[in-house]
Protein backbone atom coordinates (compact mmCIF):
# COMPACT_ATOMS: atom_id res chain seq x y z
CA UNK A 1 0.00 0.00 0.00
CA UNK A 2 0.99 4.00 -1.02
CA UNK A 3 -0.09 6.52 0.65
CA UNK A 4 0.65 10.63 0.85
CA UNK A 5 3.19 11.73 2.96
CA UNK A 6 1.28 14.88 3.54
CA UNK A 7 -2.68 14.82 2.93
CA UNK A 8 -3.80 15.40 -0.53
CA UNK A 9 -6.39 17.46 -2.71
CA UNK A 10 -9.73 16.43 -1.41
CA UNK A 11 -12.80 17.58 -0.23
CA UNK A 12 -13.37 16.23 2.89
CA UNK A 13 -10.89 14.71 5.16
CA UNK A 14 -11.38 14.36 8.56
CA UNK A 15 -8.48 15.80 11.29
CA UNK A 16 -6.91 17.29 8.05
CA UNK A 17 -6.76 20.86 6.08
CA UNK A 18 -7.88 20.81 2.73
CA UNK A 19 -7.34 23.59 0.18
CA UNK A 20 -8.31 26.95 -0.55
CA UNK A 21 -7.57 30.06 -2.51
CA UNK A 22 -7.28 33.42 -2.22
CA UNK A 23 -7.42 35.98 -5.43
CA UNK A 24 -7.64 39.25 -6.55
CA UNK A 25 -11.34 40.95 -6.51
CA UNK A 26 -13.20 40.69 -9.91
CA UNK A 27 -15.71 42.05 -11.82
CA UNK A 28 -19.24 41.35 -13.68
CA UNK A 29 -18.71 39.41 -16.88
CA UNK A 30 -18.01 35.94 -18.32
CA UNK A 31 -16.37 33.14 -16.52
CA UNK A 32 -13.43 31.53 -17.18
CA UNK A 33 -13.19 27.77 -19.11
CA UNK A 34 -11.90 24.79 -16.71
CA UNK A 35 -11.36 21.18 -17.63
CA UNK A 36 -14.61 18.85 -17.82
CA UNK A 37 -16.91 21.56 -19.33
CA UNK A 38 -17.03 23.39 -15.92
CA UNK A 39 -16.40 27.12 -14.92
CA UNK A 40 -14.81 29.36 -13.18
CA UNK A 41 -18.44 32.11 -11.27
CA UNK A 42 -17.51 35.23 -10.58
CA UNK A 43 -15.67 38.15 -12.69
CA UNK A 44 -14.33 38.37 -16.28
CA UNK A 45 -10.37 37.80 -17.00
CA UNK A 46 -8.12 40.39 -16.24
CA UNK A 47 -4.49 39.93 -16.90
CA UNK A 48 -2.95 36.58 -15.43
CA UNK A 49 -1.12 36.89 -12.05
CA UNK A 50 1.40 36.98 -11.68
CA UNK A 51 1.94 38.74 -14.70
CA UNK A 52 4.31 36.17 -17.55
CA UNK A 53 6.77 38.31 -16.62
CA UNK A 54 7.17 37.38 -13.06
CA UNK A 55 10.37 35.68 -12.15
CA UNK A 56 9.79 31.46 -12.24
CA UNK A 57 10.02 31.43 -8.48
CA UNK A 58 7.33 33.96 -7.27
CA UNK A 59 4.78 32.20 -5.77
CA UNK A 60 1.08 32.08 -6.80
CA UNK A 61 -0.94 30.50 -4.38
CA UNK A 62 0.02 27.77 -1.24
CA UNK A 63 -2.10 25.87 0.46
CA UNK A 64 -0.77 24.48 3.43
CA UNK A 65 -1.93 22.85 7.14
CA UNK A 66 -1.32 24.45 10.15
CA UNK A 67 -1.59 23.23 13.69
CA UNK A 68 -3.51 20.13 14.90
CA UNK A 69 -2.60 17.36 17.81
CA UNK A 70 0.54 16.20 16.28
CA UNK A 71 4.31 15.65 17.70
CA UNK A 72 6.52 18.55 16.71
CA UNK A 73 8.26 16.50 14.28
CA UNK A 74 5.79 16.67 12.03
CA UNK A 75 5.20 20.39 12.90
CA UNK A 76 8.45 21.43 11.57
CA UNK A 77 8.92 18.81 8.39
CA UNK A 78 5.06 19.34 7.15
CA UNK A 79 5.11 20.17 3.61
CA UNK A 80 1.95 22.35 1.86
CA UNK A 81 -0.30 20.20 0.38
CA UNK A 82 -0.27 21.96 -3.24
CA UNK A 83 2.22 25.37 -4.29
CA UNK A 84 1.79 26.87 -7.51
CA UNK A 85 4.59 29.13 -9.06
CA UNK A 86 4.11 31.86 -11.45
CA UNK A 87 6.10 29.83 -14.65
CA UNK A 88 3.22 26.66 -13.82
CA UNK A 89 4.96 24.37 -11.94
CA UNK A 90 3.04 22.96 -8.85
CA UNK A 91 5.04 21.16 -6.34
CA UNK A 92 2.90 18.42 -3.98
CA UNK A 93 4.03 15.36 -1.41
CA UNK A 94 4.78 12.24 -3.10
CA UNK A 95 3.42 8.80 -2.22
CA UNK A 96 5.90 7.02 0.18
CA UNK A 97 5.20 3.36 1.05
CA UNK A 98 2.58 2.57 4.10
CA UNK A 99 5.05 0.74 6.32
CA UNK A 100 7.03 1.93 9.12
CA UNK A 101 9.81 2.95 9.48
CA UNK A 102 8.99 5.24 5.89
CA UNK A 103 11.72 6.98 4.63
CA UNK A 104 14.06 9.66 5.96
CA UNK A 105 12.82 12.63 3.38
CA UNK A 106 9.84 13.12 2.05
CA UNK A 107 8.99 12.42 -1.90
CA UNK A 108 7.73 15.80 -3.98
CA UNK A 109 6.15 15.30 -7.31
CA UNK A 110 6.18 18.00 -9.92
CA UNK A 111 3.62 19.29 -12.25
CA UNK A 112 3.55 21.88 -15.39
CA UNK A 113 1.01 23.87 -16.19
CA UNK A 114 0.43 25.93 -19.01
CA UNK A 115 -0.74 29.07 -19.26
CA UNK A 116 -4.11 28.13 -19.43
CA UNK A 117 -4.21 26.70 -16.57
CA UNK A 118 -2.29 29.90 -14.68
CA UNK A 119 -4.91 31.81 -15.78
CA UNK A 120 -7.86 29.54 -15.08
CA UNK A 121 -6.81 28.70 -11.41
CA UNK A 122 -6.41 32.22 -10.88
CA UNK A 123 -10.01 33.02 -12.13
CA UNK A 124 -11.50 29.99 -9.98
CA UNK A 125 -9.95 31.80 -7.16
CA UNK A 126 -10.99 35.23 -7.65
CA UNK A 127 -14.90 33.54 -8.49
CA UNK A 128 -14.63 31.88 -5.03
CA UNK A 129 -15.31 35.05 -3.63
CA UNK A 130 -11.71 34.79 -1.55
CA UNK A 131 -9.89 38.08 -2.10
CA UNK A 132 -9.08 40.81 0.35
CA UNK A 133 -7.74 41.36 3.39
CA UNK A 134 -7.18 38.60 5.54
CA UNK A 135 -9.33 36.45 7.44
CA UNK A 136 -9.84 33.52 9.56
CA UNK A 137 -12.60 31.12 10.02
CA UNK A 138 -12.73 29.00 13.13
CA UNK A 139 -15.98 27.87 14.35
CA UNK A 140 -16.48 23.98 14.03
CA UNK A 141 -17.62 21.01 16.40
CA UNK A 142 -14.10 19.43 16.40
CA UNK A 143 -11.20 19.93 18.76
CA UNK A 144 -7.34 19.26 18.01
CA UNK A 145 -7.21 19.11 13.98
CA UNK A 146 -5.39 21.46 11.90
CA UNK A 147 -6.00 24.93 10.11
CA UNK A 148 -6.20 25.34 6.46
CA UNK A 149 -3.76 28.33 5.55
CA UNK A 150 -3.76 29.86 2.32
CA UNK A 151 -1.44 32.54 0.60
CA UNK A 152 -2.35 33.88 -2.80
CA UNK A 153 -0.05 36.59 -4.02
CA UNK A 154 -1.27 39.33 -6.96
CA UNK A 155 -0.10 42.74 -7.97
CA UNK A 156 -1.53 44.20 -5.06
CA UNK A 157 0.63 41.79 -2.35
CA UNK A 158 -0.42 38.62 -0.37
CA UNK A 159 -3.68 37.31 0.64
CA UNK A 160 -4.36 35.34 3.42
CA UNK A 161 -7.40 33.12 4.36
CA UNK A 162 -7.41 30.28 7.34
CA UNK A 163 -9.77 27.92 8.05
CA UNK A 164 -10.17 25.92 11.22
CA UNK A 165 -11.27 22.23 10.63
CA UNK A 166 -12.18 22.49 6.63
CA UNK A 167 -14.40 19.50 5.94
CA UNK A 168 -16.31 19.61 9.21
CA UNK A 169 -19.62 20.47 10.12
CA UNK A 170 -18.96 24.30 11.51
CA UNK A 171 -20.92 25.45 14.23
CA UNK A 172 -25.12 26.43 13.99
CA UNK A 173 -23.76 29.86 15.69
CA UNK A 174 -21.28 30.18 12.22
CA UNK A 175 -21.66 33.39 10.33
CA UNK A 176 -23.75 33.07 6.74
CA UNK A 177 -20.09 34.58 5.34
CA UNK A 178 -18.08 31.85 7.44
CA UNK A 179 -20.51 28.96 6.08
CA UNK A 180 -20.75 30.60 2.39
CA UNK A 181 -16.87 30.78 2.21
CA UNK A 182 -16.10 26.88 3.25
CA UNK A 183 -18.71 26.04 0.68
CA UNK A 184 -16.85 27.93 -2.07
CA UNK A 185 -13.77 27.08 -1.04
CA UNK A 186 -14.73 23.30 -1.25
CA UNK A 187 -16.07 23.87 -4.59
CA UNK A 188 -12.82 25.18 -5.37
CA UNK A 189 -11.00 22.55 -4.37
CA UNK A 190 -12.58 20.53 -7.44
CA UNK A 191 -11.31 22.84 -9.33
CA UNK A 192 -7.95 22.94 -8.47
CA UNK A 193 -8.02 19.19 -8.56
CA UNK A 194 -9.24 19.12 -12.12
CA UNK A 195 -6.11 21.69 -13.11
CA UNK A 196 -3.23 19.89 -11.20
CA UNK A 197 -4.59 16.56 -12.00
CA UNK A 198 -4.88 16.86 -16.03
CA UNK A 199 -0.83 17.25 -15.65
CA UNK A 200 1.84 14.87 -16.12
CA UNK A 201 3.79 13.90 -12.98
CA UNK A 202 7.50 14.25 -12.28
CA UNK A 203 9.79 13.54 -9.73
CA UNK A 204 10.62 17.29 -7.92
CA UNK A 205 14.70 17.07 -6.52
CA UNK A 206 14.92 20.02 -3.75
CA UNK A 207 18.02 22.12 -3.84
CA UNK A 208 17.86 22.92 -0.15
CA UNK A 209 16.57 20.97 2.89
CA UNK A 210 16.67 22.26 6.35
CA UNK A 211 17.45 19.84 9.20
CA UNK A 212 16.78 19.48 12.67
CA UNK A 213 19.17 17.21 14.88
CA UNK A 214 18.65 15.42 18.42
CA UNK A 215 21.02 13.57 20.17
CA UNK A 216 19.39 9.98 19.94
CA UNK A 217 17.80 7.94 23.20
CA UNK A 218 17.32 4.42 23.39
CA UNK A 219 14.85 3.33 21.31
CA UNK A 220 11.22 2.37 22.98
CA UNK A 221 10.48 -1.06 23.91
CA UNK A 222 8.81 -2.88 21.13
CA UNK A 223 10.58 -0.31 18.57
CA UNK A 224 12.10 -1.69 14.98
CA UNK A 225 16.33 -1.63 15.58
CA UNK A 226 17.78 1.69 13.44
CA UNK A 227 20.22 1.43 11.36
CA UNK A 228 23.46 3.38 12.30
CA UNK A 229 25.37 5.19 9.16
CA UNK A 230 28.74 7.60 9.41
CA UNK A 231 27.83 11.08 8.73
CA UNK A 232 29.90 12.98 5.91
CA UNK A 233 32.66 14.98 7.04
CA UNK A 234 31.57 17.38 4.16
CA UNK A 235 28.53 18.40 5.77
CA UNK A 236 28.07 20.71 8.60
CA UNK A 237 29.17 18.91 12.10
CA UNK A 238 25.67 18.60 13.98
CA UNK A 239 26.93 19.33 17.42
CA UNK A 240 27.32 22.80 15.41
CA UNK A 241 24.04 23.36 14.23
CA UNK A 242 22.02 26.39 16.07
CA UNK A 243 19.73 25.90 18.09
CA UNK A 244 15.81 25.40 17.16
CA UNK A 245 13.04 26.00 19.36
CA UNK A 246 11.24 22.34 17.78
CA UNK A 247 11.29 19.88 18.55
CA UNK A 248 12.60 20.31 21.88
CA UNK A 249 16.37 20.05 22.72
CA UNK A 250 16.91 20.00 18.74
CA UNK A 251 19.26 22.15 16.32
CA UNK A 252 18.55 23.20 12.87
CA UNK A 253 20.71 23.47 10.09
CA UNK A 254 20.58 23.63 6.05
CA UNK A 255 22.25 21.86 3.61
CA UNK A 256 22.28 23.43 0.27
CA UNK A 257 24.10 23.89 -3.01
CA UNK A 258 26.96 20.86 -3.53
CA UNK A 259 26.32 19.69 -0.66
CA UNK A 260 22.72 18.43 -1.68
CA UNK A 261 24.70 15.59 -3.45
CA UNK A 262 26.70 14.19 -0.29
CA UNK A 263 23.63 14.29 1.91
CA UNK A 264 21.84 12.75 -0.64
CA UNK A 265 23.86 9.56 -0.87
CA UNK A 266 23.67 9.54 3.02
CA UNK A 267 19.57 9.65 3.36
CA UNK A 268 19.38 7.11 0.48
CA UNK A 269 20.71 4.52 3.51
CA UNK A 270 18.34 6.45 5.73
CA UNK A 271 15.04 5.93 7.20
CA UNK A 272 12.98 8.16 9.32
CA UNK A 273 14.36 6.55 13.01
CA UNK A 274 18.19 5.99 10.89
CA UNK A 275 20.52 7.30 13.67
CA UNK A 276 23.47 9.02 12.03
CA UNK A 277 26.89 8.73 14.11
CA UNK A 278 29.71 12.05 14.55
CA UNK A 279 32.71 11.68 16.55
CA UNK A 280 31.62 9.04 18.73
CA UNK A 281 27.85 10.53 19.07
CA UNK A 282 24.51 9.60 17.51
CA UNK A 283 22.24 11.71 16.68
CA UNK A 284 18.42 11.50 14.84
CA UNK A 285 17.50 13.80 11.72
CA UNK A 286 13.85 15.22 10.99
CA UNK A 287 14.30 16.62 6.90
CA UNK A 288 12.49 19.05 5.32
CA UNK A 289 12.86 20.00 1.83
CA UNK A 290 12.59 23.43 0.93
CA UNK A 291 10.67 24.87 -1.98
CA UNK A 292 11.82 27.28 -4.56
CA UNK A 293 10.62 30.16 -2.73
CA UNK A 294 11.04 29.31 0.94
CA UNK A 295 14.10 30.81 2.68
CA UNK A 296 17.22 28.96 2.65
CA UNK A 297 17.20 29.62 6.99
CA UNK A 298 16.02 27.86 9.70
CA UNK A 299 12.69 28.93 11.59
Amino acid sequence: MYHRQSLPLRLVVPAAALLALAAACSSGGPTGSLPGGTSAPGGSLRPSLPPESAAPDTLLLRIAADGGFVPPGVLVTRLPQVTVYADGRVIEPGVVPAIYPGPAVSPLMLHQLGRDGIDGITAAARGAGLAGPDRSYTSAQVADVETTVVTFIDADGPHRLSIYALGFRPDQGASAEEKAARTAIANLVRQVQAYVGATSTTTYAPTALRIYATRATSPASGEPAPNVVDWPAALPALASLAPANLPPRASCGVIQGPLVVAFTAVMGQATQITRYRQAGVEWTLAVRPLLPDEARACG
